[in-house]
């Protein structure tokens, strides 16, 4: 007789636990607010949506927490297919157009709907133009540069309306290797593609050049150190190091000298000399005389 009472007990327990269950997961409502992504798309594939004023929308959703819990593991974004043509369109959002889970009830949506832009794709062809990028340090002369001129790039028709050219990524110099013996060389730049467009076919172009490495050449000349006015150079004249590239003409350089304090000594200060690299002073100063007054 004990037994059969325990079970009876057990059993009511049981079935006591099945209805709060039921009662708390089936039939008793919860409330809850969810941020959800917005997919637009298409339904033709010869038209993209540009333009839309939201990418998410705030749902408010009334229904017993089983149903949450599979909202939350399988709506991840709303997905909305457009069929209109080319132009504005306002977007109503409600309850049938976002499919939602059975067992869930809509309360509110924010925004309640949704402008798009809808344009037709198209096609188009631009020039391609190199960013290069002069190296300080290695002195390459390019020469016979070669590329794909032009390529085509495919989008919406008010995007490539306003698209003539597109650059390639920066090209630095001083990041590639020069053989001096090949004198020749093949590079794969990538396209800076606009946004909303993509290029027909790869993005990523060959360039190919000719090159010549310039060596440097040394000289020393002895120039005069012109003085500031009321004053004479002592030296009146330098010793300066001349280096510049083999095969470049330059220009004459103007040395002159700048007070540097209140000490009679000044600076000397190289000016012009167009096609030189650099110029080396020396002594790199000069004492300054004042000029004796006239009588």
């Amino acid at each position: 007789m004990v037994y059969y009472r325990d079970l009876r007990f057990f059993l009511a327990f049981l079935f006591a636990i099945s209805i709060w269950l039921y009662a708390n997961f089936y039939t008793s409502d919860l409330i809850r607010v969810f941020r959800v992504p917005v997919f637009i798309q298409h339904i033709n594939d010869n038209y993209v949506v540009v333009e839309k004023t939201a990418s998410e929308v705030t749902l408010s959703l009334k229904g017993p927490q089983i149903f949450f819990k599979t909202f939350e593991e399988e709506f991840k974004q709303i997905n909305l297919r457009l069929s209109q043509g080319s132009g504005s369109h306002r977007l109503l959002l409600n309850e049938k157009i976002l499919n939602l889970p059975k067992g869930l009830k809509l309360l509110s949506i924010e925004p309640k709907f949704i402008d798009v832009i809808i344009d037709e794709i198209d096609e188009r062809q631009v020039n391609v133009k190199l960013d290069l990028v002069d190296s300080p340090v290695q002195y390459i002369i390019l020469k016979n540069i070669s590329h794909p001129g032009r390529v085509i790039l495919s989008g919406p028709r008010s995007v490539l309306y306003n698209i003539s050219e597109i650059r390639t990524a920066k090209i630095d110099l001083s990041n590639l290797e020069f053989n001096p013996y090949l004198r020749s060389k093949t590079i794969k730049v990538p396209l800076v593609v606009p946004e909303k467009t993509k290029v027909k076919g790869s993005s990523i172009i060959p360039i190919s050049f000719n090159y010549d490495i310039l060596t440097e050449t040394v000289e020393f000349r002895n120039l005069r150190v012109e003085p500031p006015a009321g004053f004479r150079c002592v030296p009146s004249s330098v010793n300066v190091k001349v280096i510049s590239l083999k095969g470049v003409q330059i220009g004459e350089p103007k040395l002159v000298a700048n007070m540097s304090s209140a000490e009679q000594k000044a600076v000397i200060q190289v000016q012009g000399g167009f096609g030189i690299v650099k110029a080396i002073v020396d002594p790199p100063t000069v004492e300054l005389i004042p000029d004796a007054p006239m009588r």
